[in-house]
């Protein structure tokens, strides 16, 4: 069943709880331990390590808490899973990490579940549950719906796995 929740505006004070000194400090990060780092040859190289590893948790997720979350930026990772066919996709909840606020069907060059959809969503991905957006053309609550939709998955502990172009995880 999809996640709902009512859209809610929340105050400039809690959108800025945190101090920019706050901000500054937590990115701030020592540097890679070398020994987890992984180079590989080109794109293509990193595309099949990056389903890979989204594979094995998503089987490993399934297999021990029954629902796998996956949190995913657009761009080259929608490619990157083009063709794809998880056996975990009908325990599968899939959000955007970066979503924007537009309009699937009236401009898919932008929106991200439009391109999700004609790369592999329509393609393999059957039962699959995904966070989107509500198709008003009121971006500021499809922006705080989401919001609260991603609050609420994590409220629910479905914590997500993301990973980036370089095949990092999030």
């Amino acid at each position: 069943a999809a996640l709902q929740a009512p859209c809610k505006r929340r105050s400039a004070t809690h959108l800025a709880a945190q101090s920019l000194a706050e901000l500054a400090e937590q990115s701030s990060l020592p540097p890679a331990d070398k020994s987890r780092i992984t180079v590989l040859s080109d794109a293509d190289a990193v595309g099949a390590e990056v389903w890979k590893r989204i594979d094995e948790a998503g089987k490993r997720a399934v297999e021990e808490r029954g629902t796998f979350t996956l949190a995913i930026p657009g761009g080259s990772v929608l490619k990157m899973l083009a063709g794809s066919s998880p056996s975990w996709a009908e325990d599968c909840l899939l959000a955007y990490v970066n979503h924007k606020a537009v309009d699937d069907d009236a401009d898919a060059t932008l929106s991200t579940h439009a391109k999700a959809r004609a790369g592999f969503l329509d393609a393999g991905w059957d039962g699959v549950d995904v966070l989107n957006l509500g198709g008003s053309s009121d971006a500021v609550a499809e922006a705080c719906r989401y919001a609260e939709l991603l609050e609420l998955a994590t409220q629910q502990n479905l914590l997500p796995v993301a990973a980036t172009a370089s095949g990092e995880s999030i």
